[in-house]
């Protein structure tokens, strides 16, 4: 049920994203913007749209695969743990590289989320909350 509920989360945050069809912002220093413009290097929207719903989606799959690694080792230990004959101790390492790449990849994702969006969804929980 927990990676359902992390996949309709971000399908709908995905879905409902605000890209703007006909413009978008460089982030790219000064220099190397004014190189893209001499070489004619700019990318179109499109390309940037595509490139961006990419990055959303290996990112997705980052999450769901550390969640999906994390309860099978979670599982694991608690299984060797429960296990009379093992006198080995649980080593919950694993576990918490597992859980830290999740988060790394969750905090990577939710960055591409706009403020203003994030402020707007906050401000609608606080006021049903």
């Amino acid at each position: 049920i927990f990676h359902c509920i992390i996949k309709i989360c971000i399908f709908l945050t995905t879905s409902i994203a605000q890209l703007s069809q006909d413009k978008f912002v460089l982030t790219a220093s000064k220099d190397e913007r004014s190189k893209m413009i001499r070489e004619d290097r700019i990318p179109d929207v499109r390309t940037v749209i595509a490139s961006d719903m990419g990055l959303r989606y290996l990112l997705r799959n980052d999450i769901l695969t550390a969640c999906d690694d994390a309860r099978a080792e979670l599982k694991y230990q608690l299984t060797k743990q429960a296990d009379a004959d093992s006198a080995e101790t649980v080593d919950g390492q694993e576990l918490l590289d597992l859980l830290l790449a999740a988060q790394s990849a969750c905090s990577k994702w939710f960055d591409l989320i706009d403020e203003k969006n994030v402020n707007e969804a906050l401000s609608i929980v606080s006021r049903e909350g």
